[in-house]
């Protein structure tokens, strides 16, 4: 997986596989639950073709929250990106954290 390339200057529990394996398990719930979107201009779909995580920096959206805004906007990988869009999907970062501090607890971290 392309997240585990990132560096881990984060929280690494955002970075750690069997957190991914969580989120991935609940991107439907995360892509339908409390969503909001952000506009994408012309510009920068042009700009960051091909880096998805480039536009979510852009868009001033966390690195930790990188890896889950792209897979509930359909991407498997930040490469996928085609630029052609208006806007992004985010989900409720607050119900990711909730998911994390769940996780962090059953793992004892």
């Amino acid at each position: 997986m392309q997240i585990l390339n990132l560096p881990q200057s984060i929280e690494d529990v955002y970075f750690d596989p069997n957190f991914i394996v969580l989120l991935e398990s609940h991107i439907t719930y995360l892509r339908t639950t409390n969503i909001s979107t952000v506009v994408v201009s012309s510009h920068q779909g042009y700009k960051y073709e091909g880096d998805f995580y480039g536009l979510l920096g852009d868009l001033n959206i966390l690195k930790k929250f990188h890896y889950i805004v792209m897979r509930v906007n359909g991407y498997e990988s930040s490469a996928d990106f085609d630029g052609n869009i208006t806007h992004i999907v985010t989900p409720d970062f607050n119900e990711i954290d909730l998911l994390k501090n769940v996780y962090q607890t059953k793992n004892n971290f």
